[in-house]
């Protein structure tokens, strides 16, 4: 049986420079000249989803990835918790269920205005969505959602539209739910049943490098293949990771130690691995999108 050519999103969430832990925008203002020239390099469009407080802390980011002819979808008002968690982050909370509406509301209004155009595509912070979120998308008039944390739920593998009772169940809603790519050609370690954290396809790329970034999207081309589910690969990276990240974080209560991790490879050999995976999946046959073009074809 021929392999399926992948049809591949490239999104970057336009953040704080290490998510929650840190209030600075270093990766949205150093780090998007440098990865727009790897996009414009591969002839590769991609998706900038802002947090409304980057959007009016980095209007230059904002326009030069509009500039470039990408697409700008949001992020949220802040960096913050709208849905059910899948990690545990000490001293970060999940908002309210009754809060979640206004603020979506909030950032989207400001992402608009900032960019001129009304966003149709959104990602969750930390991919921690709910039904609240995808009623309130819906209404807000999205079409797309790239939150499903395919690693963590480990159900659905393709693009759906999600059910009105259960965001995480197919339905009948109109905003396309895009799952993040995971690679479950891979084995969890022994003894690990259910969820494992190391399916998921961030940090691997800034950690492994284009080449075996490009092996685990054909190991997982060949799980799909198998279950006759299309080659979809949904990245979601950060501006962040392609700047220098700082080991430690020194504020007026104390100091933060990074894990490892986090800081490894960012900077140049981050945007080095973005330039490599770029170029195999172009010489593979690879079809980009942006997430709202995507969406488009999709439902027709």
């Amino acid at each position: 049986m021929a392999a399926k050519l992948p049809h591949v999103i490239i999104s970057f969430d336009m953040e704080t420079d290490l998510g929650n832990w840190w209030t600075t925008y270093e990766g949205v203002n150093a780090g998007t000249p440098h990865i727009l020239e790897i996009l414009e390099r591969h002839a590769v469009p991609a998706t900038f989803l802002f947090t409304a407080d980057a959007a009016q802390a980095c209007p230059q980011a904002m326009g030069w990835a509009l500039a470039a002819g990408h697409e700008i979808g949001c992020h949220a008002l802040h960096h913050e918790f709208l849905g059910e968690a899948n990690s545990d982050t000490p001293g970060l909370f999940t908002l309210l269920p009754e809060e979640v509406e206004h603020r979506l509301d909030l950032a989207t209004e400001i992402v608009a205005a900032v960019a001129g155009v009304r966003p149709v595509s959104f990602r969750c912070p930390r991919l921690q969505s709910s039904n609240q979120v995808l009623h309130a998308l819906e209404r807000l008039g999205y079409t797309v959602d790239g939150s499903y944390p395919t690693y963590f739920y480990a159900k659905q593998f393709a693009p759906y539209y999600p059910s009105r009772d259960d965001w995480r169940e197919a339905g009948d809603m109109r905003v396309l739910e895009l799952p993040t790519f995971a690679d479950f050609s891979e084995p969890a370690p022994p003894g690990v049943n259910g969820f494992w954290r190391g399916h998921d396809c961030w940090p691997k790329l800034r950690l492994e490098g284009g080449a075996r970034f490009k092996e685990r999207i054909n190991g997982m081309g060949a799980y799909l293949q198998a279950r006759d589910l299309p080659l979809f690969v949904c990245l979601y990276l950060h501006p962040w990771e392609f700047v220098p990240t700082p080991h430690e974080l020194v504020f007026g209560e104390g100091r933060l130690e990074v894990a490892e991790w986090l800081w490894k490879n960012s900077g140049e050999a981050h945007l080095a691995a973005l330039d490599e995976l770029l170029g195999l999946l172009r010489a593979g046959g690879a079809t980009f999108w942006t997430m709202k073009d995507f969406a488009e074809v999709w439902k027709g």
